[in-house]
């Protein structure tokens, strides 16, 4: 089964829309033109048959984009965004006991936004107040079972995010119910996802989307779950490797396999995998990395490090013997938290990546991959994500970073693009708060 909806280009008319309305008018026309000829004239006036014809193609002839169609998507996708208790302290509203999380995004806001299609990790569960595992703060939980505000989803969703990852190793942390009661409060929202699932039918379901006239197949897996186990009643309840077992790694690569099958214009696969506060990729991630492109992957989305990882851009020899480019960026870091522990500054690091994608006759390209660091900012009211190179340009946009966090700052220009491009010698350039990514 395949899953798909349509999202257009955000604030513009998609190349579909503009093809129908020329169309129309060609058809529109020619059948004037028909019915003159029909009605109008004798068989052997043949002569103004083929220069009405040739004004008719002077007026309605398409444009010579549209003649050759081509399109583009840019997504763009961040890392882990999780909700512990120093950020439900700051955001919680005592007068309302409710929760707003605006301000944890405000400076991010349009940049998510701006771009054609959005995606992130939720590596949380939104199981409803009072149904989360262990102690309860505002009738919700943090590390180490995760189960956070409702509201967070809407708030995503407001931001700007329009795809979300769920499998991740805190799936589970409210069990089986907790992953049914995500999803169908994000399904509310009408956020695509991919990664849990509610019924093997789900979980069997080829996850399409399309783009403006780009289709895209979304998988997503999680290297485990902390040692919960997967319900016997509901093995379809999240996509996980079981420690990288063979047989979850061979499941997995046969997901791309079959969205490849499926005729899809790109693959993009959400990959939960590697080890806490390591700034380099162990040897599974870039042995599954392999095996993943060779099955048909396009863009590898990686995540759970909470720091940030390197970037591999390299060109894959197709079956048919021609090539494409394939991006992985093995951990996107943390997006939003508030770690307390272990890794000092790095784990209040991200990215945020853009990636290009092109189609047209000739077939289909990656064209532009960018990224600009963001930092995690903490003050004794928000907790929030701060575009590094950004801030660095304009610093009185961002009142609200204190000395200490300026300090993060510029540690954060140094420190994460060296991590992204040093280890596969990725050449940059860096214009307009984004480091643009030479390809091959």
């Amino acid at each position: 089964m395949i899953m798909a909806r349509n999202h257009g280009r955000k604030g513009k008319m998609n190349f579909g829309t503009k093809l129908i309305i020329l169309l129309y008018v060609l058809s529109f026309l020619t059948g004037g033109l028909i019915s003159y000829v029909r009605y109008g004239m004798q068989p052997e006036q043949t002569e103004f048959d083929v220069v009405t014809y040739e004004k008719v193609v002077a007026l309605a002839q398409l444009p010579e984009a549209y003649a050759s169609p081509m399109t583009e998507v840019t997504m763009t996708a961040v890392g882990d965004v999780m909700v512990h208790k120093a950020q439900m302290d700051r955001f919680y509203r005592e007068s309302s006991d409710s929760f707003d999380f605006t301000d944890m995004f405000a400076y991010v806001k349009e940049l998510l936004g701006e771009k054609d299609y959005t995606v992130a990790n939720l590596e949380t569960t939104l199981a409803g107040r009072d149904n989360g595992v262990g102690q309860k703060i505002y009738g919700y939980n943090d590390y180490p079972m995760f189960n956070s505000p409702e509201v967070l989803a809407d708030t995503l969703k407001d931001t700007g995010i329009d795809f979300l990852s769920t499998a991740n190793n805190h799936s589970l942390d409210s069990r089986a119910k907790g992953i049914y009661a995500t999803l169908d409060y994000i399904d509310r929202l009408d956020f695509a996802h991919t990664g849990t699932a509610r019924s093997k039918e789900e979980q069997d379901t080829l996850c399409i989307q399309e783009v403006n006239g780009i289709t895209f197949g979304f998988t997503a897996f999680t290297y485990d779950t902390n040692g919960l186990t997967v319900p016997e009643d509901a093995p379809f309840c999240v996509n996980t490797l079981k420690g990288y077992a063979q047989a979850e790694v061979d499941k997995a690569v046969q997901r791309v396999r079959n969205l490849r099958d499926a005729g899809v214009d790109f693959v993009i696969v959400i990959a939960h995998w590697g080890i806490e506060y390591q700034t380099t990729p162990s040897s599974y991630q870039t042995d599954l990395a392999d095996k993943l492109f060779a099955a048909g992957a396009d863009v590898i989305f990686g995540s759970h490090p909470h720091v940030v990882q390197p970037m591999d851009i390299r060109t894959i020899q197709n079956p048919d013997g021609t090539t494409r480019t394939g991006v992985c960026i093995y951990s996107m870091g943390n997006f939003v938290s508030s770690q307390t522990n272990k890794a000092g500054p790095d784990k209040d690091l991200g990215l945020i990546l853009n990636v290009t994608f092109h189609k047209e006759n000739s077939g289909c390209s990656i064209t532009a991959v960018e990224v600009t660091p963001t930092y995690v900012y903490w003050t004794d009211d928000v907790i929030g994500v701060v575009p590094v190179e950004y801030a660095i340009a304009a610093p009185s946009d961002y009142p609200l970073v204190d000395s200490k966090g300026w300090s993060r700052i510029s540690y954060a220009h140094d420190k994460i693009i060296s991590v992204v491009s040093s280890a596969y010698n990725l050449q940059y350039n860096l214009s307009d708060g984004w480091y643009h990514i030479t390809l091959p």
